[in-house]
Formats: C-alpha cells, sequence, structure tokens
C-alpha cells in the first residue's frame, strides 16, 4: 500500500500543475481580448469616413448608442443607419438590436421618426436583427404608425413569429390604432427603372390589429 501511494502521489501533483497551468493559460488570454463590434477589414486596412470598409460588412451594437437622445427603437436605428453605416460603412452592416430595450429606450417608434428609414436618401444594405418583444418586462410589442418602407438590400430578422415559434421567446411588430395601409413594403419608388431587390422578413410577426 505505501509503494502504491507513492506511485499515485506524484501523477496526482503532475494533473494538479497541468489544471494550474491550464488555468493560468486560459486566464491570461481571456483578460487580452477585447470587446466592441467585430472586426472590419477593406484593401487598406483601415476604416474612416474617406476609406469606407468595401470588404467586409461591419457588426454593431445598437446597446452601445442607447441613451435619451435616441429614445426608440426607430430613432435608434436610424441614428446607426445615418450616422454610422452610411458614413463608413456604405457597403453594408450587421445591426444588431437583440439587445433593446436598453437605457429605457421604447419600442414605440413616433409619429416624427415612424422608420429606422424614414428620411435617409439611398439608405445603405442593412441587416437588422430586432429583439425579442416577447422577453421585455413588461412585454411590449414594437409599435410602427404607419408603413415600414424597406428598401433595397434590407433584411429584417426577428427572433421568431409567435404563431410556429416553438418558444415563449419572438418578436412582434404591431399598428398602432391610428395605422392606415400595410405594415412592411418591400422596396419603393425610389428603385426607379431598376428593380428593388435584396429585400426579406423573417422570424417574425405582424399583428394589425384589425385595422
Amino acid at each position: 500500500m505505501k509503494i502504491t501511494a507513492r506511485l499515485v502521489w506524484p501523477h496526482t501533483v503532475l494533473a494538479f500543475m497541468f489544471a494550474v497551468v491550464g488555468c493560468v493559460s486560459l486566464c491570461t488570454t481571456h483578460s487580452e481580448a477585447q470587446t466592441g463590434n467585430n472586426a472590419v477589414y477593406n484593401s487598406t486596412g483601415n476604416c474612416s469616413p474617406s476609406s469606407p470598409c468595401a470588404s467586409s460588412p461591419a457588426f454593431i451594437d445598437t446597446t452601445v448608442f442607447a441613451s435619451s437622445t435616441y429614445p426608440d427603437i426607430c430613432t435608434l436605428l436610424h441614428h446607426v443607419l445615418v450616422s454610422i453605416v452610411q458614413t463608413t460603412y456604405p457597403y453594408g452592416a450587421v445591426i444588431d438590436a437583440r439587445g433593446l430595450p436598453a437605457a429605457g429606450t421604447s419600442m414605440t417608434c413616433p409619429s416624427t421618426q415612424p422608420s429606422p428609414w424614414y428620411g435617409i436618401t439611398n439608405p445603405p444594405p442593412s441587416t437588422i436583427l430586432l429583439p425579442a418583444t416577447s422577453a421585455t418586462t413588461p412585454s411590449a410589442p414594437i409599435s410602427i404608425p404607419s408603413t415600414w418602407v424597406l428598401p433595397p438590400n434590407t433584411h429584417l430578422i426577428g427572433e421568431g413569429d409567435s404563431v410556429s415559434s416553438s418558444g415563449t421567446i419572438h418578436t412582434t411588430i404591431q399598428a398602432q390604432s391610428s395605422f392606415s395601409g400595410s405594415m412592411i413594403q418591400f422596396g419603393s419608388s425610389s428603385c426607379g427603372a431598376s428593380t428593388c431587390t435584396g429585400v426579406s422578413v423573417e422570424n417574425l410577426t405582424l399583428d394589425g390589429q384589425g385595422f
């Protein structure tokens, strides 16, 4: 028994040392990681308004910009599209709004900013990841006062629809009481003679409330 104990003890210590080294390695790697948006690149390796990123789309977290200056989801997304995507990433961006509501961001779009694209000339390509409205407390849909006209190369992706979603998490866009017309329109007359392409809506519920 003494011989067995002497044989096992060194291996136990060796295993413990490996565990400590592994932990130190992981902790070191984690501590060196940087937070922020995913990396993007272009031919020069830098992204700026004078040298926009054409080689890869940006990934933008909207919660970084959530504040009383942009009090609702439409105003906040409009700011991201105009001040960030259109100036620095005109070739496209993934706009992640799944962290909303943040900093008191309302899910109700006002008549002054009825959609994220309202008032934008030649909106840049974008994929917008909408938040799960069923997960908010209290639960509140994205409330819109008028039609969302989706420009070319725009993709709206929700967290699931309330009909076929297997879980309780889903995204709902709801018409306000004063609503009239279609809730979603693919493209507009601004497309000109060309066809409005690259428009899609996925994994969400449109609630017209019978209007």
